[in-house]
């Protein structure tokens, strides 16, 4: 009889004891799930770097990294001799990609018929000044390299 009452204590013991770890378990995986809701997956806690902004407080680095890209890629066009017909003033979106190794990739972005008219190499334009662009060190995200999406402005002038 003694031997019995052990077997269900030690049943019941054995039940409840396995709940319990379920329950942690479930805790630990909801416990994850809200943590990675609150990670915004789109920001960087380190912008992208050129070697000239390294020196430069937080809040000074995105606004150097924009300015370098934009002051680069539009000096590499004025350098350009482009003979348009109609004068231009518009403003090309560039969506750029920095990924890992600090490459950056220039994602698809649309041109204007008149303009692909007017000037049709001009994607290619574009692409070779992204390339002569300095090196760069990619963003980073809670210490670790990770891919950062911009998109830039360029303003098209001509007179």
């Amino acid at each position: 009889m003694n031997t019995r009452i052990w077997l269900i204590y030690i049943g019941i013991f054995t039940l409840y004891s396995c709940d319990t770890i379920i329950v942690k378990k479930e805790s630990r995986e909801a416990i994850l799930k809200e943590k990675w809701k609150e990670i915004d997956k789109n920001e960087v806690g380190e912008p992208p770097l050129f070697t000239s902004c390294e020196n430069m407080s937080q809040e000074k680095l995105q606004e150097c990294f924009n300015s370098i890209i934009i002051d680069h890629i539009g000096s590499f066009i004025t350098e350009k001799t482009i003979l348009v017909k109609e004068n231009i003033s518009d403003t090309i979106w560039l969506s750029l990609l920095i990924d890992k190794k600090g490459d950056i990739i220039l994602e698809d972005f649309q041109i204007p018929e008149y303009l692909k008219k007017q000037v049709p190499d001009f994607k290619d334009l574009i692409d070779k000044g992204i390339n002569t662009l300095p090196a760069l060190k990619p963003a980073h995200k809670r210490g670790y390299p990770t891919n950062a999406k911009y998109r830039l402005p360029i303003i098209l002038r001509s007179n």
